[in-house]
């Protein structure tokens, strides 16, 4: 069984084989924006997909990997749990969820969150 969000209660809940495996009000998604479909690198809980981008992008920046730095993006808030799992599911339907619910990503580009 792959990964599945659900939302009650105002919460998402992250499923796995092995049944619930965290919660969280409002989630984040890193976005590699350097694939023509945008790829899905991580997704989860805000505040650790955040640090998990920042510790990413200053490993980039001291190996002097800049496109790195400029090709991942998080986006974050509530969005419908549909369009999640789709996201979570479907390889390369992060651009077109973003599409679909006009997420704008220009001024988050380049490590700008």
């Amino acid at each position: 069984m792959e990964p599945h969000l659900k939302y009650s209660q105002g919460k998402y809940m992250l499923f796995f084989d092995e049944g619930k495996v965290d919660e969280f009000e409002e989630i984040a998604l890193c976005l590699d924006t350097s694939i023509p479909e945008w790829g899905l690198v991580k997704y989860g809980d805000k505040e650790k997909v955040e640090r998990w981008h920042r510790k990413t992008c200053e490993i980039a920046k001291k190996q002097n990997i800049p496109e790195i730095m400029e090709d991942l993006v998080v986006i974050s808030g509530k969005f419908p749990v549909e369009e999640l799992n789709k996201c979570v599911s479907i390889t390369g339907y992060a651009k077109r969820m973003c599409e679909k619910l006009n997420i704008d990503i220009t001024n988050k580009k380049g490590g700008n969150q």
